[in-house]
């Protein structure tokens, strides 16, 4: 063990007072150190001894200090009672008394808890408590210390007591000394089996005390003991006496260099390192006058620090040498510096010999191992037999080391050993000994300079040799059996270590200045010099095989050192030379001191560990495959290398022609192909040489096995001497066995080597070698065996030789073998012989469930690929194609091949069994009248499942069943109005009404057609078969004109209810949504639509609640002032029944309108623009032709906005009955320029046939209209006719002729030819007839001012800016939901 003072502090004097280091510690990471000296806590940095900080906090003396177990706290204790605990920076965190001074203190290794000791109690802090509780004793605490495992704490008391006692600070056991317990310590309790030691035993009493840690005490009695504690009190292990009182232990667990010992100190005036017996292993300082309170150690740092009672702390640093030695497959190691831990490599088991002294050395040499103590040498032997045996036996005698002899005046330098099978040397200054193993001291050597260093050499039993190495650079060779020593090298420096190579060849040292050199044995020639290496050795199986540790602790192995024998060559290949060596250096990057090298590992130790590492061997293979030496490439091999390594070697070797070798790397790797291939070359030359040549070739083989590697025992054998030849003269250096030289191989034939690269894979190369030696039909034979078909086609139509067509006959084979249908069928696609190829496919494929699953998908893709490829007039190929891809439920592709062979009929058939009626409809629509239409009504029946009844309705029309259309539809009413979408039903109704006119238009001309063909039929029959038929066709006409008035009404009747449910809509959502987005005038407006159209009949339509539009009506009424028909809404409200939660809020807007004028607000008040009368707000129903929403005085039913519904300035009218909806409609385009021309190109006048109209001019001015035979009360019209007044003079003279005409009902205005050229097209609105069987409606915007917009399919007007709005924001119609609406302006 080496000291070394890093730095020491002296505390000054104060008045010549000088102050004691009562306590010091040292922080977990060795970084900090603090000191216990007066009232201060000293706080040091330990790696240059700068004093950071001197904290201040206690008002006396500080007595003791502890780090925390992770270091991020300390604490203080001294005579002032108070405990202080200080951040790690030096801030203090917290203070806590006691009623005491303070005497020692501890933190829990594993916890922040800590354990703070009085002169009259203990308490024990933990962060989470308030206050410390605190625990009396009967005597002053003096030591304290805590378990490893945080469990136990131990207290010495002056009285000599020791209490043991939990975390609670419960007491569990005593332990009575009989002086004070100035110092102890829990020591952690060693669990490696020892070999003296059973590893059985009886357990524990107590489960509380099975893995304790053993507690060494240190008493005022001046003695040393180690107890065990058990349930029952602690049982003394050992007991040492000491020379001195002892103040402190500190126990030391280093785990990275397996070093346990304890430090302790006292009045000895030193710290003294002992063993866990107690036993003094070595001491660190000594200080004269002056004892050692307190030391403290960083276990992991190699530190310690101490202090003294004068005032001196001085910081340590210190080094155990790393003792072990290695034979073979045993390695042995010191352990807690008294035990010896022997590890077998192989079978990875361990030993432990307890030694209690200090060992000091150790050697290990077969069976034998020697352990050197402080005065005596032990040796210990196992089984020689049993080379996995590591249980060695202590021998009886011992060897006493009688040094004193030696006359030695000064210390010693060194001090060596070295054991042997039965002898041990030893060394001491200049003196070299040999002792038996029995004790006896067999032979002195003084040498002329100090022995540096002894290596084992090896050898024989009883004549093994070892190398010395002197201060002075020499090497000699000592022998057991022989007195006199070899001198095998001379060094310029002292040398520390030497040895040799397996073949004694060459000799490698290291010197002081750790300067690597290697030199021939023979002539001592150096050959290798390196700088900065710490260790080496040579390598127990190659020869020129080193490995060293360099300066940075990197291990390198130097490969291709030279031979000893001038112009050979080593075993990597590389001749020797004078001139020194330049080997190849390769670094491994692992760290440690290499102590061994076999075959592939390298055995190394770092702090005591020892460990192996395989390093690769595929550079040293390929410097041998460079200098195509196969027989050391092979040696190297069989060492350990990688399967890739010995690949390169087999295929190098069969490319060289050394067959054997290729043969024996190709049977480890187990590769059968190779195998069989060199089998066939051997043959081959067996068949092709003599028997003479191969008798020669046998007998070559057999002398020259190194050279052609015909023998596995390739190189030199090593004897298990480890060196040293039998027949060797004493004393020389054994010489190296010669390698015989390799005679020349014939290159092997290019048709092995081109089937060589065909196994390799490459395959053109191997096709153009068999060309180059004629074998063309083999390049054919290969691209075929191997099924590279397209190659051998290739290759066959390049050489031209071989048949191309048969070639792509059997690749079509073997594909169908192998079961490639979709190679096999490309081939036939690529062939023109599509039918085959869909065969291949269609036959073979097996659909799984689903359209979507991996494998249907690549049979549907190579079908498609037929389907593209195949011409058109293929039908059965196409149609087989098209049937497969069904089967696959690949609708697209199946789709595809059916267009492609106009298979529709299939494609139809494929749809509907599928159940894809979208697309059955839509080919059914693309290719009418080629199927049945009746596919319309399952489609349909499958829009009705999937909730889509409006395309269902138009699907049952498609299939002529109007019926189910009409069921469906009324259904979709009925489930509207029950489920209150009122707006649907209004949209559903609209529809009935749309699908009735349509059936009255399609029998009304039905009937129309089948009247006139009866009627030219009847001409031709007598006149009482004539009078026979009219009598039945007459009843059939009179049948049929009821059907079409009941549905007429019943189309009024759905359009009514079509205008009621879409109005209730907003009624029914104002009534029962808590917010509403509707303007009151909407509700108002709408509201008295409802109640105007309802008139007094008590036919209310279902779903209709009158309470809700009355109620609406009332409420918006008060809103906007027509108080005379909120009273009468409200009374009309009063005699029906009212929901409850709207029941107080009537009631109390009844009593609210009473307060109101019995008056309406004129503003509200509708005027009919017809006759210009002003209407009530309710319809009275007095008029008997006035019912519904109708002006109550001419009938004339208000044109309402079906947005707001507000009343439009619209006004009916029609042509005369002689003027068709045409004419009337290209009258009003006429602009009045070509009024005129019109009337005279149409014999215009009065608008009948008889009219007629004359031209005069009129002074230049614009030509006059004048009609001969005019109606008496119409004058001829002058140029002003045309003009905007007259324009409406003229339609109001027609409005009011109708007036005086209507008696008993509404009868729409009839205006004339002139009234219609008059008009302005952008004035008349018309509402086309849904048939040519009725006749349009026009309408003239008596208010020009106001847009008006039309909806033609449903013939519902707008204001044109809410239409407009409404069109873009919902794509569709408000009413029809139409997208497709066409023109809505006017005419």
């Amino acid at each position: 063990m080496e000291t070394d003072v890093v730095w020491n502090d002296q505390i000054p004097e104060k008045e010549g007072q000088k102050f004691c280091v009562y306590d010091i510690a040292i922080s977990p990471d060795g970084s900090r150190l603090i000191a216990a000296v007066g009232n201060r806590v000293l706080f040091y940095r330990t790696s240059d001894g700068d004093l950071m900080e001197s904290l201040k906090g206690h008002k006396d003396t500080v007595y003791c200090v502890t780090y925390s177990g992770n270091g991020t706290r300390f604490a203080s204790g001294g005579a002032d009672n108070v405990v202080i605990i200080w951040k790690s920076s030096g801030q203090g965190l917290l203070k806590y008394n006691h009623s005491a001074p303070i005497q020692k203190i501890a933190f829990n290794p594993t916890s922040i808890m800590l354990a703070s000791c009085s002169e009259v109690d203990f308490g024990i802090w933990t962060p989470d408590q308030k206050q410390v509780a605190k625990e009396k004793v009967a005597s002053r605490i003096l030591s304290v210390s805590w378990s490893s495992d945080g469990n136990f704490l131990a207290l010495g008391l002056l009285s000599g007591l020791i209490s043991v006692r939990n975390q609670k600070a419960e007491e569990l056991l005593k332990i009575e000394r009989k002086a004070p317990v100035w110092c102890l310590a829990f020591v952690p309790e060693s669990s490696a089996p020892s070999r003296s030691q059973s590893t059985g035993g009886q357990a524990s009493a107590s489960a509380a005390f099975d893995h304790a840690d053993l507690l060494a005490v240190g008493s005022w009695e001046k003695t040393y003991s180690l107890y065990k504690m058990t349930p029952k009190g602690g049982i003394l292990q050992s007991e040492r006496k000491l020379a001195y009182y002892p103040l402190s232990i500190k126990a030391v667990n280093n785990v990275a260099t397996k070093t346990n010992y304890l430090i302790v100190s006292g009045s000895n005036k030193q710290v003294q390192i002992l063993s866990r017996e107690g036993v003094k292993l070595a001491d660190v300082s000594k200080v004269a006058d002056s004892w050692i309170w307190s030391a403290d150690s960083c276990a992991e740092e190699d530190t310690l620090a101490y202090g003294t009672n004068h005032g001196l702390i001085e910081f340590v640093k210190t080094k155990f040498d790393s003792v072990n030695s290695m034979s073979n497959d045993r390695f042995a190691y010191r352990e807690n510096l008294t035990e010896v831990i022997v590890h077998h490599l192989i079978t990875d088991k361990k030993v432990r010999i307890k030694c209690k002294d200090m060992i000091h050395h150790l050697s290990l040499f077969r069976n034998k191992l020697a352990v050197q103590l402080l005065d005596r040498i032990c040796v210990y032997e196992t089984n020689i037999d049993d080379e996995k045996d590591i249980h060695f036996r202590l021998r009886k005698e011992r060897i006493i080391l009688a040094s004193a002899s030696f006359n030695v005046e000064s210390k010693a330098v060194t001090n060596l050993m070295i054991v042997t099978t039965n002898h041990v040397f030893t060394c001491l200054d200049q003196f070299l000994e040999l002792y038996h193993q029995d004790g006896r001291r067999v032979r002195l050597w003084k040498m002329d300079a100090v022995i540096c260093s002894l290596n084992m050499d090896g050898g024989k039993d009883g004549k093994e040799g070892i190398l010395v190495g002197l201060v002075d650079g020499k090497v000699f060779r000592f022998y057991v059996d022989q007195p006199f020593p070899v001198e095998v090298a001379v060094r310029k420096a002292g040398v520390v270590f030497s040895c040799q190579n397996i073949y004694r060849t060459l000799i490698a040292t290291i010197d002081h200045h750790h300067n690597l050199v290697v030199s021939e044995t023979a002539t001592q020639e150096i050959i290798y010099a390196m700088e900065g290496v710490h260790a080496a050795c040579f390598n127990s199986e190659i020869d020129d095989l080193m490995c060293v540790t360099n300066a940075n602790g990197t291990i390198s192995v130097i490969a291709g050192l030279t031979s000893s024998e001038s112009g050979t060559k080593s075993s990597l290949g590389r001749a020797s030379s004078s001139a020194l060596a330049s080997p190849e250096v390769q670094e491994q990057h692992i760290q440690g001191k290499v102590v061994g090298f076999h075959g592939q590992k390298i055995f190394s130790t770092q702090r005591g560990i020892l460990s192996s590492v395989d390093i690769p061997q595929e550079k040293n293979i390929q410097k041998a495959l460079e200098n195509s030496d196969f027989p050391t490439a092979y040696k190297i091999a069989c060492l350990g290398a990688t399967e890739t390594d010995w690949r390169l070697l087999a295929m190098r070797a069969l490319r060289g022609n050394h067959l054997l070798i290729a043969k024996n790397s190709f049977a480890r790797l187990k590769d059968t192909r190779y195998l069989s291939l060199i089998e066939m070359i051997e043959r081959h030359n067996v068949a092709h040489v003599g028997m003479d040549e191969a008798a020669a070739a046998a007998a070559s083989h057999r002398s020259a096995p190194a050279a052609d590697g015909n023998s596995l025992s390739v190189g030199r054998v090593r004897d298990r001497s480890g060196g040293r030849n039998a027949a060797g003269a004493a004393g020389a250096a054994a010489a190296p066995l010669p390698i015989a030289k390799q005679p020349s191989v014939a290159a092997l034939e290019p048709r092995w080597l081109a089937e060589i690269m065909a196994m390799e894979g490459h395959y053109n190369e191997a096709a153009k070698l068999f060309a180059r030696s004629g074998n063309v039909d083999e390049s054919i034979r290969m691209f075929t065996l191997l099924r590279k078909f397209e190659e051998a086609k290739a290759f066959a139509r390049s050489t031209g030789v071989g048949d191309v067509a048969e070639l792509t006959t059997q690749q079509a084979k073997w594909l169908q073998e192998i079961k490639d249908w979709k190679g096999a069928s490309d081939l036939f696609i690529g062939m023109g012989q599509y039918a085959y190829a869909a065969r291949i496919i269609g036959d073979n494929a097996n659909p799984e469930n689903g359209a979507d699953t991996k494998a249907n998908k690549v049979w549907s893709a190579a079908l498609l690929e037929i389907v593209r490829s195949c011409p058109m007039d293929d039908k059965e190929t196409l149609t087989y194609c098209a049937e497969k891809l069904s089967i696959l439920e690949d609708i697209a592709y199946a789709k595809e091949a059916c267009i492609k062979a106009t298979d529709y009929a299939r494609l139809m058939t494929l749809y509907v069994q599928r159940e894809m009626w979208t697309d059955a409809a839509k080919l059914a629509d693309e290719y009418q009248g080629k199927f049945d239409m009746s596919v319309f009504a399952s489609y349909a029946e499958w829009l009705v499942s999937q909730d889509r009844y409006e395309e269902a309705m138009e699907a049952f029309k498609k299939s002529g069943r109007m019926d189910l259309s009409r069921k469906v539809l009324t259904e979709l009413t009925l489930n509207a109005v029950a489920e209150h979408r009122f707006k649907d039903a209004g949209y559903y109704y609209w529809m009935l009404a749309k699908e009735l006119e349509v059936e009255v238009a399609q029998e009304t001309a039905a009937l129309s057609a089948a009247s006139s063909s009866s009627s030219s039929s009847s001409s031709s029959k007598s006149v009482s078969q004539r009078e026979t038929d009219g009598n039945g066709s007459n009843n059939n006409n009179n049948n049929n004109s009821n059907t079409l008035a009941t549905k007429t009404m019943l189309i009024s009747e759905c359009e009514h209810k079509a205008d009621l449910y879409y109005a209730y809509a907003v009624v029914y959502a104002y009534v029962m949504e808590p917010f509403t987005t509707y303007q009151p005038e909407m509700l108002f407006q709408v509201s008295r639509f409802i109640i105007n159209s309802l008139g007094i009949s008590d036919a209310i339509p279902q779903g209709i609640s009158k309470t809700f539009t009355l109620y609406t009506l009332a409420k918006q009424a008060m809103r906007l002032g027509a108080y005379k028909l909120a009273r009468n809404a409200y009374d009309r409200l009063s005699r029906l029944k009212i929901p409850s939660n709207k029941m107080e809020e009537v009631e109390l807007d009844m009593l609210l309108v009473q307060a109101k004028p019995v008056r309406d607000d004129p503003e509200h008040l509708p005027v009919c623009y017809r006759c210009g009368s002003v209407n009530p707000l309710l319809n009275p129903f007095t008029n008997r032709f006035a019912k519904g929403d109708v002006c109550t005085n001419c009938g004339h039913p208000f044109v309402r906005s079906f947005i707001n519904f507000d009343i439009l300035p619209l006004v009916e009218f029609v042509p005369e009955p002689q003027i068709s909806d045409d004419e009337a409609i290209e009258m009003i385009r006429q602009p009045a320029s070509r009024s005129q021309v019109y009337l005279r190109n149409n014999g215009g006048g009065g608008g009948g046939a008889e009219g007629k109209y004359s031209e005069g001019g009129n002074g230049g001015r614009a030509n006059i209209l004048s009609f001969d035979d005019a109606p008496a009360n119409h004058t001829n019209l002058d140029q002003s006719l045309l003009g905007d007044q007259e324009s409406n003079d003229l339609f109001t003279h027609c409005l009011n002729a109708t007036l005086e005409r209507q008696k008993t009902s509404y009868v729409p205005v009839q205006v004339d030819s002139n009234t219609l050229l008059a008009m302005k097209r952008s004035e008349v609105f018309v509402c086309k007839p849904s048939s040519k069987s009725k006749r349009a409606t026009f309408y003239k915007n008596m208010l020009p001012e106001i847009s008006v917009a039309i909806s033609q399919p449903c013939h519902r007007f707008f204001h044109l800016e809410d239409f407009e709005f409404a069109y873009l924001s919902e794509k569709q119609c408000p009413y029809s939901r139409l997208k497709a609406i066409g023109e809505y302006g006017s005419i």
